[in-house]
């Protein structure tokens, strides 16, 4: 019963399918190699279910799969280190992403701290200049209230006192002339 329900879940024509999806896995497309190697198996179960295959044919398929679709620099990299296995292939990356997540993380935090320090730094700095603050000027050089106390001080001043002002100018300009 049990391989009659298998076999109507997964219909022997359904094994092109996976075989095209299977070559469409590809290790660039996927950012940690545990997610690549479980995607590979999940599919190639499927394939093993189609075709009834057994265990061993699935995990043959599983290690070709995997192998030939390592992206060109791993392969390079894995070459070169010795590495032909898929045990062997997948210590030596989940090792080097645990080096490098690690060394991220650290990054991270530590830039994380330094901004910390920076805004500290920056909110304390800048306590004198929050205080002041003209809202029609737009500007921290003075408050609001020592602007309009300018302003308040320019309109008490007596408008015959500006104009005698502005003709004692003109009477020491032509004398000049």
């Amino acid at each position: 019963i049990q391989k009659e329900l298998i076999s109507l879940r997964y219909p022997s024509t359904d094994s092109y399918f996976y075989i095209k999806q299977l070559a469409n896995i590809k290790q660039s497309n996927f950012a940690l190699i545990d997610q690549y190697h479980k995607e590979i198996k999940t599919t190639c179960k499927k394939w093993g279910a189609c075709k009834s295959a057994s265990s061993d044919q699935i995990a043959e398929k599983i290690n070709e799969t995997f192998i030939n679709n390592l992206h060109n620099l791993t392969e390079i990299e894995m070459n070169r280190s010795n590495n032909k296995t898929l045990k062997e292939i997948l210590l030596a990356i989940k090792t080097a992403e645990r080096t490098l997540i690690r060394s991220a993380l650290q990054i991270t935090t530590q830039r994380q701290q330094t901004n910390f320090n920076t805004n500290t730094n920056k909110s304390n700095g800048n306590n004198f200049n929050n205080k002041k603050y003209c809202k029609y000027h737009k500007t921290p050089f003075h408050d609001t209230k020592d602007c309009n106390f300018l302003k308040a001080q320019q309109q008490n001043r007596n408008p015959t006192d500006k104009n005698l002002a502005i003709n004692d100018a003109k009477s020491n300009k032509n004398d000049l002339i």
